[in-house]
């Protein structure tokens, strides 16, 4: 019994396998125990055995599947699924979602499927109802790994080893799956250049990946672990975090990777027993030394065993290396022979043999799998040019051609080569726009009445008037733009009135209109031009065709015709597409020629049909018809000589040729007529086209013209935006200062704020001090009646002694007694007084320096909080100032500003204009003129000026007066009641106080005795919560030392739980292969059967594709219709 494979489950703590003949057996890992050991079926070949960490396992052989529910001591079956699939099964793949797991084939498909719910075990379950969905890659793979499951299954990433070397990233999607159309990658990496074996993963965001070229590859797969939208396939640009070379020389490289718990990656190969322990985080030491070659001169071996002179070797030299060159010869002459050989098979090749036939039969697979590789790569560059050329046409029409209400289009000329005239383009935004541009006309035609003094009700007679008038004229437009003027120049604002920003966007709207008026006046000449052209293009098309008749009736060669040059770029629809004549020379050459290429025309389709129905009749030939008597007729046998002709044959001759001068005539003015008929035929079609070139010049000036004011528009329209800009410009300066000043206040405010409180606590201490220095010179003297200055005997010496000392106190030339060594023979109780209150005076004194230092910090603090509120002040002021600039800033500008555009008579000429008039009707105002007069009237604008900003602020200051007495009148009432109330509330408690008798117990002593009760309280709590703030601290100090002693516990605890893991599964591993070399025989045996059978799969289905495309050829040179169908389908 040999094992199969085998998969671990509950986080490694059981172990289930499977082994030959389906026998399936479990152990717990922990123990070593063996938990079942039974057989699935007698008949069943397993080979892949997948478990999740819920327990749930999938045992496949080829094309069938058992299911399998296992707990920690015993396992259920739930039935089994035969797959009906076209290869075999490779490897299975759980997902970490519900309960779905990956199958994957040997020929590419992917199935998405569910493990089905508890049921009988001899239950056979219908594949269809447990697939979730169905994709086929574009190629074989060896290994996957799916690194992002989104929802239930809907979207999954998966990364493989493909089967053409490279790792690829595909994202399967429910929505898209299909059983036929070939799901194409993402991102393509080759990690591996001899291909991969094996994907696992390493950590959340890392996998690792082995290959057979000898490494480990590290890779971060964090972006690919979301919902990816499909792109084309692309070369992945991040590189590997780490690669770690493993075997480099070894025979298949890196077949298998397992990862430890300690974080070590252990690799093998199939081809010896030898195991590489990686660190991925630590570079792996070399256990060998990269061979050199070295350059020796070797002697020959009969002279090394002769012992030869030199003279000897120099001869053997010299034979060795005649032969060589008699070699060389002959080799040169059989290459030679070869050459002509094959140049003579090439001379008489026959077309229709295959390149292939003339490879040796050992080079033909190989050229065979060549030209195929060749082949699929040409259509894949040729799908992905389509779709790129898809992409960029959409781009085009989405961006350029959809985006426009009047697309760009040209008229060419008829007789002249390059010349043309184009139509000017208009965006659908710029229709949308005409609503505003009605109201802004309607709105602006009220303003010009309004200021001419008419009524509304006269304006709105005028515009019935005016819509009546243009709908008499015939005007298309009269319905829709009612509310116009007959321009929207007539609207315009005269220069010297923009000068507000309102003014200036409805100029801007009016020139807009103004060049959507020019362009669709424009437009629809040349709308009429080109149906004029079409006409006349319709009408020479009917006359040439009458001209290609005439021909043939006079039986004459098709000249003379007259062709007009038709230009194909007219039409928008060939936009698109692109003419033989428009590639390149190289890319020509490839075409087929027309002669080869079997071409359906849709116009010779038409003829056909109508030459079928009999439409298209011979054109008779204009000749004479009368055919001589037989007699008379050399060709034929009964021919009579005229000598020997009868009366009656000689009248019958006479009678012929009258005839045949007659029809001879007649036929001579029937081609006469034809012949004026052509000639007055190209006469008309040569001066329809010379007309319409005409009108084609014509339209051309009149695009000038229109092309002129439409760029006079745009340079005023400029202009205007440029004044907009600038009036934008001021207004966010002047915002911005604005803010700068209302900051300033607010900051002048608190700081004014903070310095009112400073002052305020500048001043309490201030009074504290004084009150204590006050105490502190009348503390003798309200001392003396006190112990021990009222004793008779020592009393005034002691009250002389404290005088002195407190003088030199306060000069700092003394401290304070001590009551342990008294002087002048004192009384040691009377000294012990005497030095108290040597104490309380110094205390007292402590104080009062105490007070003055804060009273000087207090003070600092003061003069800093000043010096800021005047700097705040100074900036607010600079706000206000620089305002008050900006303001007459901007009116400066906005009077000083001039416009450039066409100029009559009493306006600026720019030197520099694009478009200037004849000047009848205009002459030069120059500008330094312009700018003086501006200067005067500034000038005399400024004492008005002054003026009304001298009434402005004489307005303000009265406003603000009679607003500040309005105010004070209020706070002096307000006051009045307040003081009226307390005058009140004292007479009312001094009758309760009375009226109790208790006159001692006043309100101020009731709230002392709260107040103290109050301190007392606090003093109580702050006590209380200083030892619960003790306690906490030493808690935490406690539960840190826990947590310390806790974590070392728990290190030693997995080390040695580390080792008991190792100790088992080492015993584990010798106690299964214990049966000897035996196991490894068996397989390798296996491993090189499954290659086998895999490389005759590989070769069926290479030779299954080659006999299809041999079949298409055939089909093609047979049928040249199956030919086009299968390229469009292409």
């Amino acid at each position: 019994m040999q094992l199969v494979d085998a998969c671990t489950y509950y986080g490694g703590k059981r172990l289930a396998t499977i082994c030959t003949e389906g026998v399936f057996r479990g152990f717990n890992t922990l123990t070593g125990q063996e938990l079942w050991c039974d057989a699935l079926n007698d008949t069943f070949r397993p080979k892949i055995c997948q478990a999740n960490a819920k327990g749930l396992i999938v045992v496949c052989d080829e094309n069938s599947i058992h299911f399998v529910r296992a707990t920690e001591e015993t396992y259920t079956l739930h039935g089994s699924a035969t797959t009906q699939v076209s290869s075999d099964i490779s490897f299975v793949r759980w997902l970490s979602v519900r309960d779905l797991f990956l199958v994957a084939c040997q020929n590419g498909e992917l199935y998405l499927l569910r493990f089905p719910e508890p049921c009988a075990e001899d239950t056979v379950h219908m594949v269809e109802s447990l697939i979730q969905g169905t994709w086929w890659l574009d190629f074989p793979f060896l290994d996957m790994f799916p690194c992002f499951v989104h929802g239930e299954g809907d979207i999954i990433n998966l990364l493989v080893h493909s089967a053409d070397k490279d790792t690829k990233l595909y994202a399967l999607e429910k929505k898209r799956d299909s059983e036929t159309k070939v799901l194409r990658p993402l991102f393509l990496m080759r990690d591996h250049s001899s291909g991969g074996t094996q994907i696992g993963r390493l950590t959340d965001t890392t996998i690792f990946s082995s290959g057979a070229d000898g490494r480990v590859v590290i890779r971060d797969i964090a972006h690919y672990q979301t919902k990816l939208s499909p792109i084309p396939p692309s070369k992945e640009k991040r590189k590997p975090e780490k690669e770690i070379a493993v075997r480099q020389f070894g025979r298949g490289g890196v077949s298998s990777v397992c990862l430890t718990a300690g974080g070590l990656l252990v690799c093998g190969s199939r081809h010896d027993g030898v195991l590489h322990l990686v660190r991925p985080d630590i570079a792996p030491v070399p256990s060998w030394k990269e061979p050199t070659w070295t350059r020796r001169k070797i002697k020959p071996l009969m002279d090394a065993l002769s012992g030869n002179s030199e003279d000897a070797g120099q001869e053997s030299e010299t034979r060795r290396k005649g032969n060589l060159q008699q070699q060389r010869q002959e080799l040169y002459a059989r290459l030679e022979t070869l050459k002509a050989s094959w140049a003579a098979a090439m001379v008489d090749k026959d077309p229709q043999v295959p390149v292939s036939a003339l490879v040796v039969d050992r080079r033909k697979e190989e050229f065979e799998t060549e030209c195929e590789e060749a082949i699929d790569t040409m259509n894949v560059d040729e799908y992905y040019h389509t779709l790129t050329n898809e992409f960029t046409q959409d781009n085009i029409r989405k961006k350029c051609c959809d985006t426009m209400d009047v697309s760009r289009c040209k008229i060419t000329s008829l007789l002249i080569l390059g010349v043309e005239v184009h139509n000017y383009q208009i965006l659908k935004a710029t229709r949308e726009r005409q609503q505003l541009v009605r109201k802004v006309a309607f709105l602006r035609k009220l303003q010009l009445k309004a200021s001419t003094g008419h009524r509304f009700h006269g304006l709105r007679e005028m515009e019935e008037t005016t819509v009546i008038a243009t709908a008499e004229n015939g005007n298309a437009n009269a319905g829709t733009d009612a509310a116009l003027s007959a321009s929207p120049s007539s609207l315009f604002y005269a220069p010297q009135d923009l000068y507000t920003h309102s003014r200036l966007i409805i100029q801007g709207i009016l020139l807009r209109s103004r060049v959507l008026e020019l362009k669709d006046a424009f437009n629809r000449k040349f709308t009429d031009l080109r149906e004029l052209k079409k006409g006349v293009l319709s009408q020479m098309e009917e006359r040439n065709q009458r001209c290609v008749k005439i021909l043939r009736q006079l039986d004459q060669p098709i000249e003379g015709l007259f062709h007009p040059y038709v230009d194909p770029e007219e039409d928008m629809s060939t936009l698109f597409t692109v003419a033989d004549d428009e590639l390149p020379p190289d890319v020509r050459e490839l075409l087929q020629h027309k002669s080869d290429v079997t071409i359906y025309s849709p116009a010779n389709e038409a003829a056909l049909k109508q030459w079928m129905d009999g439409l298209e009749k011979d054109v008779d030939v204009v000749r004479v018809h009368i055919t001589p008597p037989d007699f008379a007729d050399e060709t034929k046998d009964s021919f009579v000589p005229p000598d020997e002709r009868t009366e009656d044959q000689l009248r019958i001759v006479d009678e012929y040729e009258k005839k045949l001068k007659e029809e001879t005539e007649a036929v001579n003015q029937r081609k006469e007529a034809l012949r004026n008929e052509f000639a007055a035929l190209q006469k008309e079609t040569q001066k329809a086209a010379t007309q319409v070139d005409e009108e084609l010049k014509v339209l051309q000036q009149t695009r000038l013209v229109a092309s002129e004011q439409i760029d006079e528009a745009e340079l005023y329209a400029i202009s205007l935006f440029q004044h907009v800009l600038l009036v934008a410009a001021f207004y966010q300066q002047y915002a911005h200062l604005n803010t700068e000043a209302r900051r300033a206040q607010k900051k002048v405010v608190y700081t004014r704020t903070l310095l009112e409180a400073k002052r305020t606590s500048a001043n309490a201490i201030l009074a504290e001090i004084e009150s204590l220095e006050e105490e502190y010179g009348k503390y003798i003297s309200s001392v003396c009646d006190d112990a021990p200055f009222n004793d008779k005997t020592h009393g005034d010496k002691m009250i002389r002694r404290l005088t002195r000392w407190k003088n030199k106190y306060d000069e700092n030339k003394a401290t304070v007694p001590s009551k342990e060594t008294p002087v002048d023979n004192f009384p040691p109780d009377l000294w012990a007084a005497f030095c108290d209150h040597c104490e309380e005076l110094s205390e007292m004194k402590s104080e009062i320096n105490t007070l003055d230092e804060q009273h000087r910090a207090e003070t600092e603090a003061f003069t800093a909080i000043e010096e800021q509120v005047h700097n705040w002040e100074n900036q607010v002021n600079e706000c206000n100032v620089m305002r008050a600039t900006i303001r007459r800033e901007f009116v400066s500008h906005l009077l000083d500003t001039t416009e450039i555009y066409y100029l009559h008579q009493g306006q600026i000429q720019d030197e520099s204009a694009t478009a200037t008039s004849d000047f009848k009707t205009s002459f030069l105002r120059w500008d330094n003129d312009v700018h003086a007069h501006n200067k005067l009237l500034l000038q005399s604008d400024s004492e008005a000026q002054a003026l009304l900003q001298k009434i402005g602020k004489r307005k303000k200051n009265m406003k603000q007066t009679e607003w500040e007495t309005e105010r004070l009148q209020y706070c002096i009432g307000t006051l009045e009641m307040e003081l009226r109330h307390l005058h009140t509330l004292r007479i009312t408690r001094q009758m309760q106080e009375w009226l109790s008798g208790d006159v001692s117990a006043t309100e101020e002593r009731t709230l002392e005795g709260i107040a103290k009760h109050m301190d007392f309280v606090n003093v109580s709590m702050k006590k209380k919560v200083d030892d619960l703030h003790a306690t906490a601290l030493r808690l935490k100090a406690q539960i840190a030392d826990r947590t310390t002693e806790n974590g070392a516990i728990d290190g030693q605890f997995q080390q040695l739980k580390g080792n008991v893991e190792d100790l088992q599964t080492v015993q584990t591993m010798v106690e299964a292969h214990a049966d000897g070399s035996e196991h490894f025989t068996r397989r390798a045996k296996d491993i090189y059967e499954t290659a086998e059978l895999e490389e005759l799969a590989r070769t069926q289905q290479e030779e299954l594709l080659r006999l299809k495309r041999e079949v298409d050829r055939l089909r093609e040179r047979t049928f040249p219709s199956f030919a086009v169908v299968s390229k469009r389908t292409m």
